[in-house]
C-alpha cells in the first residue's frame, strides 16, 4: 500500500511538473520559461489603441505581465498644464492656476488683511482648487508663486505707510509671501505703482490659501489701497493684476 501511495506521489508530481515548458532551461517555473531571447515572426497591427487596453511589461525578473493604462507611470493627458511633477509615485501635471483680476477692489487698514475676491478670471486651474481669491492646495509641495499687480493708494496724514499684498495662510491667520510697498508717500492720492513678487514657498494639501490685501496706517488715519482690474476681460484679456501658483517639486 505504501508503495503505491508512493508511486501516485511521484505521478502527481511529474504531470504538474509537466505543465511547465523550459526552452534552455530544465527547471522551468512558469508555463513557458525561456532563457534567452524570444521573437514573434507576425502580430496583429492595430491603428489606434484605447485606454482599456492592456500593455505587457516585464518585471524585475523578466517575466512578462499585463498593465492596464490608468496604472502606467503616464501623465494624466485629460489636464492642462506647463510642469510635470512627480505626484503619488507618478508622473503626472502639477497643480498650476493663472488667474486675472476683473474690476478694482479698495481696502483701508483695518482688521485682518481683505481676500483679494476680484480675482477671478480662471484661465488655467487644472485641479479646480482656486476660487474668488482663494487657493486649496491639493498636493503638497514647493509652489512657485508669480504676483504682479498695479494699485494706487491715498495717504493723507503727514506720516508714510506701508501697504501690504501676498498670500495668506488661512490656517495659521499669517502672511506666507508678500509684498510690502514702503513708499507710500505723504499726502499722496492715486498713485499709481506696480508690485512683483516672485518667490517659491511650500504648501500644505487640504490647506486654504488666500490672496490679500490691506493699507498701510499712520497714526490715526485710515488710508485706502485698490488693486486694479479689469472690466473688459472678455474681449480685451489685457489686466493690470495676475497671479500664478505652480507646483514645482
Amino acid at each position: 500500500m505504501k508503495k503505491f501511495l508512493t508511486l501516485v506521489l511521484i505521478a502527481i508530481f511529474f504531470a504538474v511538473k509537466a505543465q511547465y515548458i523550459g526552452i534552455n532551461n530544465q527547471n522551468p517555473t512558469a508555463a513557458l520559461d525561456v532563457n534567452g531571447d524570444i521573437r514573434v515572426r507576425s502580430l496583429e497591427t492595430s491603428s489606434s489603441f484605447s485606454i482599456y487596453d492592456n500593455f505587457v511589461l516585464a518585471d524585475s525578473n523578466n517575466k512578462l505581465k499585463t498593465v492596464k493604462f490608468s496604472d502606467l507611470n503616464l501623465p494624466q493627458v485629460s489636464k492642462v498644464g506647463t510642469v510635470m511633477s512627480v505626484i503619488n509615485s507618478k508622473l503626472d501635471i502639477a497643480p498650476e492656476v493663472v488667474v486675472q483680476s476683473t474690476a478694482n477692489q479698495t481696502t483701508d487698514g483695518t482688521g485682518t488683511p481683505k481676500v483679494l475676491n476680484t480675482l477671478n478670471k480662471e484661465l488655467v486651474d487644472n485641479y479646480n482648487a482656486y476660487s474668488n481669491g482663494v487657493f486649496n492646495c491639493p498636493i503638497s509641495g514647493v509652489y512657485m508663486i508669480i504676483l504682479s499687480f498695479q494699485t494706487t493708494s491715498s495717504n493723507t496724514s503727514n506720516h508714510s505707510a506701508n501697504n501690504v499684498i501676498g498670500i495668506w495662510n488661512d490656517s495659521t491667520n499669517k502672511w506666507v509671501a508678500r509684498i510690502n510697498d514702503t513708499d507710500m508717500s505723504i499726502n499722496t492720492t492715486n498713485k499709481l505703482r506696480t508690485s512683483k513678487l516672485l518667490t517659491a514657498i511650500n504648501m500644505t494639501a487640504g490647506t486654504n490659501y488666500s490672496i490679500r490685501f490691506i493699507a498701510g496706517v499712520s497714526g490715526s488715519t485710515t488710508n485706502t489701497f485698490t488693486v486694479l482690474g479689469n472690466t473688459n476681460l472678455i474681449t480685451t484679456q489685457n489686466s493690470p493684476s495676475i497671479i500664478r501658483i505652480i507646483r514645482v517639486k
